[in-house]
Formats: structure tokens, C-alpha cells, sequence
């Protein structure tokens, strides 16, 4: 009978020491997923930071063919392509134009000159939407005042 009895507390204590082993191997594991999960956030943000296009608007001189000596262009300044590139540009009248553009380059530009750009004077705003290769979104809003064009650049979210 003895016998019996130690067997039992024997299989009992096992049975402890199990339950406090698969809890304590659970508490580490749901650790270790948050860390993977916090690692995997930063290296996406890295990656995207690496090929984030930023559009700016640059005033362009020299003649070409195509357009007169002065005129304002979208560029774009940063290091991936911008995708789906949507912008306004509104005057002072309050004149709006609206334009589209498939994709820029990293250091393309789209030229505002001709019917879009010849009214771009003091107090106009231009507003830029895009998306990178990774589908976020980006605005860049420019405005002229005395000459010179202000840039604001705005990630997600807006």
C-alpha cells in the first residue's frame, strides 16, 4: 500500500513539474513572437524608408524646345519610384488644374509648363498625391510666396 502511494505523489509531482514547464516554455515563446513581431515592423519600415519616393516641385531655367526659359517642373527627389501621381494646382484666382501622372523615377521629372504652369505665380498651392512601390501613400504640398516655393511633405497617416 505504501508503495502504491509513493507512485501516486511520484506521478502527481511529475504532473506539476509538466504543467509548470509548458507554462513557463508558453510565457517565452509569446516573448520571443513579440520581438519577431517588433523585428519584422522595423524591417519593413527600413525597407520602405529605402525606396520611398518624395516629390518635390523645382523651378527649371533654360530654353528648350518645348518650353520657354522659366518653368516649374515635379521632380522626383528621393529614392524609389512614385506611382499613381495625382496633383492640383490652384492660383490665387482660384483656378484649379488637375493633372495625372503613371509613374516618376527617382530624378525624373514631369514639366508644369504650357497650359498647367503658365499661371503658377505668388499664392499658388500645389498639391501632389502618390504612392510608393509598396502601395503607401504620400502627399507633398508646395505653395509660391515672394518667389519662393514652400514644400511640406506628409507621410501617412494624413
Amino acid at each position: 500500500m505504501i508503495v502504491l502511494d509513493i507512485s501516486s505523489w511520484i506521478q502527481a509531482l511529475a504532473a506539476v513539474a509538466i504543467v509548470v514547464l509548458t507554462g513557463w516554455t508558453l510565457a517565452v515563446l509569446r516573448r520571443y513572437a513579440a520581438d519577431t513581431k517588433t523585428i519584422a515592423k522595423v524591417s519593413a519600415a527600413q525597407t520602405e524608408n529605402s525606396q520611398m519616393p518624395f516629390l518635390g516641385v523645382v523651378q527649371r531655367t533654360g530654353r528648350t524646345e518645348r518650353f520657354g526659359i522659366n518653368y516649374w517642373a515635379i521632380q522626383n527627389q528621393g529614392f524609389g519610384p512614385a506611382l499613381n501621381v495625382h496633383f492640383s494646382i490652384r492660383t490665387q484666382e482660384a483656378k484649379e488644374t488637375y493633372g495625372n501622372i503613371s509613374a516618376l523615377a527617382p530624378g525624373e521629372e514631369y514639366s508644369l509648363a504650357g497650359d498647367k504652369g503658365s499661371e503658377i505665380g505668388h499664392g499658388t498651392i500645389i498639391r501632389i498625391q502618390y504612392s510608393s512601390l509598396s502601395d503607401v501613400a504620400y502627399m507633398t504640398n508646395a505653395q509660391l510666396k515672394n518667389g519662393q516655393m514652400t514644400i511640406g511633405f506628409q507621410k501617412p497617416p494624413f
